[in-house]
């Protein structure tokens, strides 16, 4: 199998677009991890009905205009005055990973707060 150049640019590119560095939403004031132990609620691989359960309705809900498979919940369990957020990224309607700590709802548009 001989690789192209150009292929694998753009096979570099995908994988930065659809992985880690883009997919997972961030957002003001946290998103390394389950840094107040919210997101541990939720294990990977649960269903959107599953993470609904244990997490109740969502706050927010956005699609990846770069990979429409993917989606991502937020689920606030901060105050309405101080809101933190638990972020979940779904693929398929599984989940892939959650995050908590965040100061605003998730989003994969570059540039805003929460942004991926």
């Amino acid at each position: 199998m001989r690789l192209v150049p150009g292929c694998a640019v753009l096979t570099c590119f995908m994988l930065v677009a659809c992985g880690d560095g883009v997919v997972m939403p961030g957002g003001a004031g946290g998103g390394a991890g389950a840094a107040d132990g919210e997101a541990n609620r939720l294990d990977a691989g649960m269903t959107e009905a599953e993470v609904l359960e244990k997490m109740g309705p969502e706050n927010g809900f956005e699609r990846n205009p770069v990979n429409l498979d993917q989606t991502c919940l937020s689920f606030n369990y901060g105050s309405e005055a101080a809101p933190r957020y638990v972020h979940a990224l779904m693929e398929r309607n599984v989940l892939v990973r959650a995050t908590d700590g965040h100061g605003a709802l998730c989003t994969f548009e570059a540039g805003a707060a929460g942004q991926a």
